[in-house]
């Protein structure tokens, strides 16, 4: 699928405003408190476009910084429903879209079919008893991405479990790295 998509745009919504003040370098530098999905829906968004993909990252809360990399462009939008309108314009072959809650979803979804656009569904708390048989009829949404397999789990006796993959939430390996002296300047360990 990956070699497919070389050649389009991949549309991904980060709901970016309920963190306030942010950037991309901030976020790689791990100085940017998010929630393990935000994080990953990020760090998959960036690994895709340095893998050579183009990638349409639409954001609710602009970046501080004018932040530069091939393959990435960075487009302000009002929420997830107008993302997917402006990933439509854009010409996005897929979305990439995360939600928190069976109604987001169910909104996302509706959106999504109504622009004909396929959409990669990540559930951040799901999947939800009453969407499990929507997702699994709709043709638009092609995967479901949940953050565990016990999340996964939960809908393997049901259809939808054979759309379903499992994109764990981590801890970056930098993490453990520790900081840098700069970084220490007025710490304290207990």
């Amino acid at each position: 699928m990956l070699n497919e998509l070389k050649s389009s745009k991949v549309a991904f919504y980060f709901h970016s405003s309920p963190i306030g003040s942010w950037s991309i370098p901030a976020f790689e530098a791990g100085l940017v408190p998010l929630s393990g999905t935000d994080a990953m829906v990020l760090r998959v968004a960036l690994g895709l476009s340095r893998l050579g993909l183009s990638i349409c990252l639409y954001v609710d809360s602009p970046p501080e910084l004018d932040f530069r990399q091939k393959g990435l462009s960075v487009c302000l939008v009002k929420n997830a429903e107008h993302a997917l309108v402006e990933a439509k314009v854009a010409d996005c072959a897929l979305g990439i879209f995360s939600a928190r809650s069976a109604d987001a979803v169910i909104g996302l979804v509706t959106k999504a079919e109504a622009l004909q656009l396929p959409l990669v569904l990540w559930d951040q708390n799901g999947p939800d008893v009453k969407i499990r048989t929507v997702l699994f009829h709709s043709r638009i949404v092609r995967r479901l991405l949940t953050v565990s397999a016990s999340q996964a789990d939960v809908v393997r006796d049901h259809p939808l479990f054979y759309k379903t993959s499992v994109v764990p939430n981590f801890i970056s390996p930098d993490f453990w790295r520790g900081p840098t002296h700069a970084q220490r300047f007025n710490r304290v360990c207990f």
